[in-house]
């Protein structure tokens, strides 16, 4: 007697698979350039805090000369336009968006100042 079974009895492999079983082994991403390893995402350059810092210190210059407080958007904008150029030049996207948000804050703040004071002093009127 033979151990052979009647053709056709055979089970396929239940399908779909259970999950976290492959039948092909694990799925690979998919590129453009066929099942070629795709390497990690590098991490943005750069360090927002080194950024932020250096817009700091450029408001140092108000410190030196008071009255560039009255044009406060131009002379922000004589040391954060060439920090973002530079930063954005040697591909430092961490720190460029240090410096955006330093001086985003920076202009925020000089507007709330200022419209606090408007309103007291112009609008409300002291007397």
């Amino acid at each position: 007697m033979t151990d052979e079974k009647p053709q056709g009895t055979e089970h396929p492999p239940a399908y779909p698979p259970a999950p976290g079983q492959y039948p092909f082994g694990p799925p690979q991403p998919m590129n453009p350039y066929g099942m070629v390893r795709i390497p990690p995402p590098r991490r943005a350059a750069g360090n927002p805090w080194l950024g932020a810092g250096l817009v700091a210190l450029g408001h140092l210059v108000w410190l030196l000369w008071p009255t560039f407080y009255l044009l406060i958007g131009a002379s922000q904008l004589v040391y954060v336009v060439p920090l973002a150029i530079v930063f954005a030049l040697r591909n430092e996207t961490r720190t460029l968006a240090g410096v955006g948000i330093a001086a985003g804050a920076t202009l925020v703040l000089n507007g709330v100042i200022c419209g606090g004071m408007y309103a007291y002093f112009v609008a409300g009127g002291v007397h």
